[in-house]
């Protein structure tokens, strides 16, 4: 038997593991495919956004928040079905987030 699921191999040559480590990759890929292509990505960037600016105060907390907002406006600006305001709020609020966190930790934290 062979450890790597090939497809040229009949399926009773392969081992169970290599099958199931194949079917595993397989719908995880599927799976961040379709998150990568979803419109409601511009969403969760304003949403992200927004909660960044407001939680900017918690010790690193708001500049994670800002740091996701900017990583779902970036993914959103691929997908064509997103909408392109939401996409910009998102990337800016993310942006003020991690900027404002930065400045309070700069402030907050001596030491840094």
């Amino acid at each position: 038997m062979t450890d790597i699921a090939d497809s040229s191999l009949p399926r009773e040559t392969q081992s169970p593991a290599a099958i199931y480590a194949a079917a595993k990759m397989s719908s995880a890929r599927a799976a961040l495919s379709s998150v990568a292509h979803d419109p409601r990505l511009a969403d969760v960037s304003v949403l992200l956004g927004a909660l960044s600016v407001v939680a900017f105060w918690s010790f690193g907390f708001g500049v994670l928040l800002g740091i996701a907002a900017l990583v779902a406006g970036v993914l959103a600006t691929r997908v064509p079905d997103a909408d392109r305001a939401d996409t910009v709020i998102g990337l800016l609020t993310g942006a003020v987030g991690v900027i404002a966190g930065g400045i309070f930790l700069a402030a907050a934290v001596p030491w840094l």
